[in-house]
């Protein structure tokens, strides 16, 4: 059972930026999150909310998610069962493109929108589609290992298409025109 604890030992509580703190057991252990001394209620949102996933089942322990998307993919590639080269080509990319846009992020914070603008924004000005389908299958993968591993609730790079590509011109083949 989720409990929140008043607890403030400063000179001035009115000051206290972490007066209420929620303690909860998951996983075989304990764990506590911290709230503002305004925020009781959000406090209270948190506990019940704590308490409602463990018993449907569906709670995701929030510290799982705090490996960075570098971290959790750099992972997923050293295990990943495809050949050598493959594996080269996801590392490239990873380090490349996606380390210097949502690299450093934690994985349970990582949105859509971040992936989005990552595949469809930043990469198609510098790149071409063989590079972003390869970042896309690397995050979806990586990311959907995630959810299986319980770390995340949902895959956000997950049903993002891609625009195609342009066929290439036809050229006349001016040999023949004799």
């Amino acid at each position: 059972m989720a409990t929140i604890i008043k607890k403030c030992e400063c000179a001035n509580p009115s000051r206290c930026k972490h007066a209420w703190i929620v303690r909860y057991r998951a996983g075989g252990r304990q764990h506590q999150r911290s709230f503002r001394y305004d925020q009781k209620s959000v406090a209270n949102d948190f506990a019940l909310k704590v308490e409602h996933d463990k018993k449907a089942g569906v709670f995701i322990d929030p510290e799982l998610g705090d490996i960075t998307v570098l971290d959790w993919c750099e992972r997923w590639i050293r295990q990943h069962q495809g050949a050598a080269n493959s594996r080269s080509a996801y590392a490239t990319v990873l380090s490349t493109h996606i380390k210097p846009a949502i690299g450093d992020m934690q994985i349970r914070r990582v949105t859509r929108d971040h992936v989005q603008d990552l595949l469809l924004e930043r990469m198609p000005k510098s790149v071409g589609h063989a590079v972003i389908i390869s970042a896309r299958t690397l995050l979806v993968a990586s990311l959907n290992d995630a959810v299986l591993a319980g770390r995340i609730p949902s895959n956000p790079a997950s049903g993002i298409r891609l625009p195609k590509t342009q066929e290439a011109a036809e050229f006349a083949d001016l040999s023949r025109c004799r």
